[in-house]
């Protein structure tokens, strides 16, 4: 008896056809290529609130590190900018870190290069130790504006945060918002603002540039 229960798999055939029978040179498709602005924007957005996670606390990892806006103008500018973030750690070596915080900003502009927010609300606490050392601080207030751009970043507002930590090339000290930085991290900080530079950072950015 013949047994005609079989199947043969046939290789497919995929056939690719250009309008007009032309394909397109490199020069005309960049010629034709257009860039939308808004989903730049988010790309980018997305890719600074990466780098920032990326940052962390040496061995301590983000729970979460999340940026979003209201609205997205065509320029760029974010209406009703939030920025939330916490992270947590412990193990079987005893190092625990703990910390949680958000800033809500009325506009902030981020190009890649620099960050600007204008009228941001903070708050944030944190307290650990680790390998890389140990920090212990709370953030409260509000900032007019504030920039960031490479390593130097400066704020005018009012705070009355406070913060003590150690570690990672640098030293702060800051007690109801009056502090300064030593170490890799240079700065000041007064209740009403302050300014401060990130020798490692700065250097990286001017060796990319």
């Amino acid at each position: 008896m013949v047994n005609n229960n079989y199947s043969v798999d046939l290789p497919k055939i995929e056939e690719v056809r250009y309008l007009n029978n032309e394909i397109p040179s490199y020069e005309e498709f960049l010629k034709n290529y257009k860039v939308d602005e808004r989903v730049k924007a988010s790309y980018e957005s997305e890719m600074n609130a990466y780098a920032e996670l990326g940052k962390g606390c040496g061995p301590c990892p983000d729970l979460w590190n999340e940026s979003d806006a209201g609205h997205t103008f065509d320029n760029g500018f974010q209406a009703v900018a939030a920025s939330t973030k916490g992270r947590i750690e412990g193990g079987a070596n005893e190092r625990i870190y703990a910390g949680a915080g958000i800033d809500v900003s009325g506009f902030r502009f981020n190009d890649g290069l620099g960050d600007l927010k204008i009228g941001t609300y903070s708050v944030s606490a944190e307290a650990g130790i680790g390998p890389d050392g140990a920090s212990a601080k709370y953030k409260l207030g509000v900032d007019v504006a504030s920039l960031k751009v490479g390593g130097v970043k400066g704020n005018v507002g009012f705070d009355v945060g406070s913060e003590a930590s150690i570690g990672e090339g640098s030293a702060k000290l800051k007690v109801g918002g009056v502090g300064v930085s030593i170490g890799k991290e240079i700065g000041f900080s007064t209740p009403f603002g302050g300014v401060s530079i990130n020798l490692e950072e700065t250097a990286e950015k001017c060796a990319i540039q």
